[in-house]
């Protein structure tokens, strides 16, 4: 049986190396319906007609010795089925965070906007 580290770890190997191209798209019901989270930035990628989902879900927590709430946020990866219904949801594992912000940074097209920084030899930049 696979572990969730080395799936995760592969996700990233294909997401850096452009093999795999995620889209931002709108989170789906089954995760984002009847619940007080924010879901940002969900992202999915498809194998074989099925869905991979990943995203950051921030919540409210709540500290009993204080009996205070507090936001904070987790990202999460999971498995669809052809109709977006959640089929699994990772554990929390390290290499989730990372893997989500490699998909940010690909989606963003962070190296492109760095190089062009960088090779823009004009005196006058051009700032808007």
């Amino acid at each position: 049986m696979p572990s969730i580290a080395d799936v995760v770890k592969r996700l990233e190997e294909l997401t850096t190396s452009r093999k795999l191209q995620w889209s931002r798209i709108e989170p789906p019901d089954s995760i984002a319906v009847g619940t007080d989270s924010k879901i940002l930035a969900f992202f999915t990628a498809t194998f074989n007609g099925r869905h991979v989902g990943i995203y950051e879900e921030r919540y409210r927590g709540f500290d009993i010795d204080s009996e205070t709430s507090y936001w904070t946020s987790r990202e999460v990866l999971v498995f669809f089925d052809i109709s977006w219904d959640v089929t699994w949801e990772a554990p929390t594992t390290p290499g989730i965070a990372r893997l989500y912000d490699a998909i940010k940074y690909q989606k963003a097209d962070v190296d492109t906007i760095m190089n062009d920084i960088l090779i823009d030899n004009n005196e006058e930049e051009s700032f808007v």
